[in-house]
């Protein structure tokens, strides 16, 4: 599997063996192999914008003023991916999948991240926090599996009467 990483959260403290965790839970359950080369690149973006509004989930006031200045710094950062993944990409050899890593504030730029790489290639957006154990490498891996056309579970028409009933 040809891949990418874009950190936006470098100073985060991550698991060292997250990388080991997810190749072997790509590989053992889904027979997908991550590039031994690594990966075709890495970007790093420090996301250190917040707005003044409100902690997550909460709804707060915010001054239209502010609320603009924000918006327009959330364009600039997408603006800058976007200029740093047409330098670092190579169309003979681009990747097939990124790996991003978001900051763990209230300010998460998830959505903003989402659409503009949804429209370029498969993606997977995680916490460094979060990526502690082969749990969380596994769950990473079915999503991998998924997007990239597997199938993580069916049904076994001979040992479930549903599923017989359904094809009948």
């Amino acid at each position: 599997l040809r891949y990418c990483v874009i950190d936006f959260a470098p100073r985060d403290r991550g698991n060292d063996r997250f990388w080991d965790e997810l190749a072997i839970v790509l590989r053992d359950e889904h027979l997908i192999h991550l590039d031994k080369q690594g990966p075709r690149f890495v970007i790093t973006i420090e996301w250190n914008l917040r707005s003044s509004g409100g902690k997550k989930g909460q709804q707060a006031h915010v001054p239209e003023d502010e609320e603009k200045k924000f918006t327009e710094q959330c364009k600039q950062k997408m603006d800058e991916l976007n200029m740093l993944m047409k330098q670092k990409w190579t169309p003979d050899n681009p990747p097939v999948y990124a790996f991003v890593w978001i900051p763990e504030n209230g300010e998460q730029p998830y959505g903003l991240i989402k659409t503009l790489l949804d429209t370029k290639l498969r993606n997977n957006l995680m916490m460094k926090s979060k990526a502690r154990g082969v749990q969380y490498a596994s769950n990473i891996g079915l999503k991998v599996n998924l997007k990239l056309g597997g199938r993580n579970w069916g049904l076994d028409p001979q040992r479930s009467e549903g599923s017989a009933q359904i094809q009948k």
